[in-house]
Formats: C-alpha cells, structure tokens, sequence
C-alpha cells in the first residue's frame, strides 16, 4: 500500500479529508488531493496514478466527464487505471 499513487478527486475539502483519512489509516502514503478534473487530467501526465477515486458532482467537468477523458487512450498516459 505505501508504494500506490492515488488521487482523491473532490470539489468538497471534507470529503477529501476524509477520504485521505481512511487512505492514510491503511497505510497509502502517496495520495494528491484535487478539486477539479482539470487538475487531475494535469497530474496524471506529470505523475500517473494506480488509482483515482472521483466524485461523480463537481464542476465544470463532473465525474463522468473526467472519466470519459481518462479513458481516452490519445490523451491519457494511464487510460486503465482505476
């Protein structure tokens, strides 16, 4: 668990929190808190992720988009990751 890189999509700071909580409570260490997919899509091609955990509510672009463009294969580094 402390060799995963995982990002926790939120546009909620508490939610964050607490999913950082649980993620540091079974011993993942390399976790980048987001609040929008923008940023995320950013950060997976400096440094891809083993996981994201998105929220499907935010804006401007929502879970579903953000995933739409994550699984594009021209665009994403990593287009399975899940």
């Amino acid at each position: 668990m402390q060799a995963l890189h995982i990002i926790v999509l939120d546009d909620n700071d508490h939610m964050q929190a607490i999913a950082t909580a649980i993620l540091n409570s079974v011993g993942v260490k390399h976790i980048r808190n987001l609040s929008n997919g923008q940023a995320a899509l950013d950060s997976v091609q400096r440094l891809p992720a083993d996981l994201i955990i998105a929220d499907f509510n935010m804006r401007p672009m929502d879970g579903i988009h953000f995933t739409r463009r994550i699984r594009d294969t021209a665009f994403s580094p990593t287009p399975f990751v899940p």
